[in-house]
């Protein structure tokens, strides 16, 4: 909560930007990203060990709409802050 001098509050929420998947995902799988119009598009399979930058680029081939819209980024675990 902020307080201002006048003493008018606010409430601020906090979103975190990255959410973890549940339970991790493991093994191999494929990603499935509907067009606007319904259409599905599924990529190729990926392994939970591939090479992210591929992943992102075969994720962009494969779900043309998504082109320059999304990025694929190895990233450490977050912190609890």
């Amino acid at each position: 909560m902020i307080t201002l001098g006048d003493e008018t509050t606010s409430t601020v929420t906090i979103i975190p930007q990255v959410t973890l998947s549940s339970p991790p995902i493991d093994g191999r799988y494929r990603i499935n990203c509907p067009d606007p119009l319904g259409n599905d598009f599924i990529t190729r399979s990926f392994g939970y060990w591939d090479w992210v930058e591929g992943v992102n680029y075969y994720l962009h081939l494969d779900v043309p709409h998504l082109n320059f819209k999304v990025r694929v980024l190895n990233e450490p675990k977050p912190t609890k802050y």
